[in-house]
């Protein structure tokens, strides 16, 4: 099975998603990931010219999604964003 982590600024976003959104998105959240950890592909490959490698997925009840690298040599995914387009402007990656 993959193993997943997540960066500094992805924390961050957990922790300001986990405030606002609450139950709802930590379920939502915890069952993408262990989707993701079975299935690391199972993500659309976010279509930026400076950011090749990156995918994500989405997480409908709170319009937000998991922006993410897989290492398939480490079986490992860093999360390195939750970011929704209403916030405007790319993910800061």
């Amino acid at each position: 099975m993959t193993r997943i982590q997540s960066d500094q600024t992805a924390d961050q976003h957990i922790d300001e998603l986990n405030e606002r959104w609450g139950e709802i998105f930590r379920r939502e959240y915890m069952a993408k990931l262990s989707f993701l950890a079975r299935c690391p592909l199972a993500g659309h490959p976010y279509q930026h010219p400076e950011y090749r490698g990156v995918n994500r997925i989405l997480l409908k009840g709170c319009q937000h999604y998991i922006y993410y690298r897989y290492d398939p040599t480490k079986q490992q995914i860093t999360i390195i964003a939750l970011w929704s387009n209403r916030r405007g402007g790319d993910p800061p990656l």
